[in-house]
């Protein structure tokens, strides 16, 4: 094609040096153009200037050959091109989304330094890129809560491991975000060359599913509480009709004590301490629960409530205020609530509630005693109320029936007992005597040494009674310096056997008022048995004090029995 060296033409490969260079520079389309021109450029040519045959050929030959490598080169430079312009707009398609995504996204190549960050990643963590650079980022803005195992996700990823958690990072500015992670492994041909996370900041949608959490809570708590007041209500309502129901001090003490164990579950043990009658010392009525941790008894004035008139917390550390009656080894937190009815004080609730050594003193124990304190005071309230009521009726009860000077039973009660007794008698076929006593020449100790030492010879003689007869025995006080007495399942024998040691006791009794010697005492006794002496309480009282006097009548000091009826 090309020629000998020494021919005319040996020049023609320069010809595609052109072609060639435009088809790199410029793709298929211009080299086409080129291609044209040339070729019809040697068109011309050739008629201008025929060539030989020879010549001719070499040509036709050159121009094809110039063509084919043109197009070939030009096509591939083309196709290569249009391969660069699709791949350069699949890369910034690719970075523009990476770029404008809200999602924080870093890449990161196989030694886990920062390849690409996102700005929303910059605005995430508040860093510059090119700090990220000389960042771990496996540690990167690490919280100190955080769990220990969150610096093993980089390496599980490298490892060949997708990651999806959340995990708590510090920004720059030391705010800490809740963010969702989730990282893949890139892998080219096999080897993991880096990897590709995305961070979301879920840090608004954590705090409002905490806030829900709470809002749930206290709503549960809420209505555990309305259910637990609800329930507290009944019990108060229920303790409160059966003490209105209880006809003793005694009943109503066991009332408040089977009461406070479903009031108060929470208490390890309580007491419901009363005023003994001298006012001098507290004594417990009732104690549920631990009772061996409370004192049986305790003066007034060991006990706060008591001094303060109002509700008194002991056991906090804080305060170092404790009442004396608690042990000193105790560290439960105790209530002591005085209870007050009319201006009286009865006694006072104590309770004593579990595991409050364990609670700190902070606003959950205030929280604790602002919800017990007041269900403490409405039940002491109550309970007040319900036994001083009690009190007084038993007050009353016991005004009407027994005697103010000797406390012995009055004329009223010993005529409605002996017939009660009297028809026991007559149910169990068994006898029941009757004493009438007498204490001889009162008159002279009203006389000589005055009323009150008349006064206290009666008491004495009704203390002798109170220890000498039984407890089923009835001493009562008949009228002035008379008493009767009834011994159910006695017989006449025994009444006078017992009466007449009677007498002789009383013989012993060595009185002084006012450092004066009294003298000897001495009674007159008459003893009548049902059913031999009578069958109603109207007979034996009146054979009885026949019996008395026919004693007086044979001159004092005697125990006289009345005669058997005749039939």
């Amino acid at each position: 094609m090309f020629g000998t060296w020494a021919g005319r033409y040996d020049h023609f490969y320069l010809s595609f040096i052109p072609i060639i260079w435009i088809a790199m520079r410029q793709g298929v389309r211009r080299v086409v153009t080129g291609l044209l021109t040339l070729n019809f450029g040697i068109v011309v040519a050739m008629h201008l200037f025929p060539p030989t045959p020879s010549l001719f050929a070499k040509v036709a030959l050159l121009m094809l050959v110039l063509s084919a490598v043109g197009l070939i080169v030009g096509s591939e430079v083309s196709e290569r091109h249009r391969l660069a312009i699709d791949l350069n707009e699949q890369t910034t398609y690719l970075d523009s989304l990476i770029q404008n995504s809200p999602l924080g996204i870093v890449v990161l190549d196989r030694r886990g330094s920062v390849e690409l960050a996102n700005s929303a990643f910059e605005r995430l963590f508040q860093y510059d890129r090119h700090e990220f650079t000389s960042m771990d980022m496996a540690n990167i803005g690490k919280a100190e809560d955080e769990a220990t195992d969150s610096a093993q996700l980089i390496p599980q990823i490298f490892a060949g491991n997708a990651v999806d958690r959340t995990v708590r990072r510090r920004r720059k500015d030391g705010q800490i975000l809740d963010l969702a992670l989730h990282g893949v492994p890139l892998p080219v041909n096999g080897e993991i060359r880096g990897a590709y996370l995305i961070y979301e900041d879920i840090s608004e949608q954590i705090r409002a599913a905490e806030a829900q959490r709470q809002h749930a809570e206290s709503s549960d708590r809420l209505v555990k509480e309305l259910e637990f007041r609800t329930k507290q209500m009944t019990l108060l309502n229920e303790m409160g009709s059966l003490l209105a129901c209880s006809g003793t001090v005694k009943e109503a003490c066991a009332v408040v004590a089977n009461s406070g164990r479903g009031l108060f579950p929470s208490v390890r043990s309580g007491a419901l301490y009363l005023f003994k009658s001298s006012r001098d010392l507290i004594e417990a009525a009732v104690r549920w629960g631990e009772p061996e941790a409370l004192a049986p008894t305790f003066p007034p004035e060991a006990c706060w409530s008591l001094r303060r008139g109002q509700p008194h917390w002991s056991g906090n550390p804080a305060n170092g205020i404790a009442c004396q009656h608690l042990s000193k080894s105790s560290t439960a937190e105790s209530l002591c609530v005085p209870m007050v009815a009319q201006g009286n004080t009865v006694g006072i609730l104590h309770l004593e509630f579990e595991s409050m050594a364990e609670l700190r003193y902070d606003s959950g124990t205030t929280s604790f005693r602002d919800s017990h304190q007041p269900l403490a005071v409405s039940v002491a309230s109550q309970i007040a109320l319900s036994l001083a009521s009690l009190q007084l009726r038993e007050t009353l009860r016991e005004q009407a029936i027994r005697d103010p000077l000797t406390r012995l039973f009055n004329r009223r009660f010993l005529e409605e007992s002996l017939e009660r007794e009297l028809q026991l008698a007559d149910r169990k076929k068994q006898s029941i005597a009757v004493l009438f006593l007498d204490l001889d020449h009162f008159k002279r100790f009203n006389d000589t040494f005055g009323h009150d030492a008349g006064d206290m010879v009666l008491q004495s003689l009704a203390d002798l009674f109170r220890t000498f007869f039984r407890t089923t025995d009835i001493c009562c006080r008949y009228g002035g310096e008379e008493f009767a007495i009834i011994l159910p399942e006695s017989s006449a024998q025994d009444a006078a056997a017992r009466a007449d040691v009677l007498r002789s006791q009383v013989k012993l009794l060595r009185l002084k008022y006012k450092k004066e010697t009294l003298g000897t005492l001495s009674i007159s006794v008459g003893v009548a048995a049902f059913p031999e002496h009578g069958s109603t309480s109207a007979e034996l009282l009146k054979t009885a004090d026949q019996c008395l006097y026919e004693s007086k009548a044979r001159g004092r000091d005697v125990v006289t029995v009345a005669s058997p009826q005749s039939a």
